[in-house]
């Protein structure tokens, strides 16, 4: 187990649960798992299952041990089986990276993990939800294909969305709680 403690905790404790694991190997870390129970997604989708994210692993065998960790922690609550990499909501970074290892992760909150670990989440007996792919987009070469430009407008005309702009920071928290409130 991985005591963890934070000055600032995340909104989703208020309603959600996880656990936190460190699997070691004398002195040094070798993974780490964190499991989650979102009671909302599970009441939403009349599922009974827990998450887990922060997956990481220097080898097959402890990420053996971190998924029993894990399951052992969802049982004991109740909860019949685990899905992931999910974080809090599919929006704030779910899936595994299948391509694109030739560069860092490309924005913040997506989940970046190595190759290998595809295979070893699938021999763990994972299949896999969500590919991600990541790749390099210069905007100052980046042309929208002009099909999404009008895609994308009729989804607005007919849903009534808009896009927020914010000119500073400011604006931007003026309306923060009400876009935390939809993950």
């Amino acid at each position: 187990r991985l005591p963890v403690t934070t000055q600032y905790p995340h909104r989703f404790f208020l309603s959600g649960d996880a656990e936190f694991f460190l699997a070691r190997e004398e002195t040094s870390a070798v993974g780490r798992i964190m499991v989650l129970d979102i009671p909302a997604y599970r009441r939403e989708h009349g599922s009974n299952q827990a998450f887990f994210y922060f997956f990481d692993f220097a080898s097959p065998e402890p990420a053996g041990r971190l998924v029993d960790a894990a399951a052992a922690w969802a049982k004991a609550r109740g909860l019949s089986s685990l899905e992931g990499p999910f974080l809090f909501g599919g929006a704030t970074g779910s899936g595994l990276l299948v391509e694109g290892f030739d560069s860092p992760p490309p924005m913040t909150m997506m989940l970046y993990n190595r190759l290998s670990a595809v295979e070893v989440y699938e021999s763990l007996g994972f299949q896999r939800k969500y590919d991600l792919y990541s790749f390099d987009v210069r905007a100052s070469s980046f042309v929208m294909p002009e099909r999404i430009v009008r895609d994308a407008e009729q989804v607005r005309r007919r849903s009534g969305l808009r896009v927020l702009r914010f000119k500073s920071k400011w604006y931007l928290l003026r309306v923060a709680d009400a876009i935390a409130d939809l993950f």
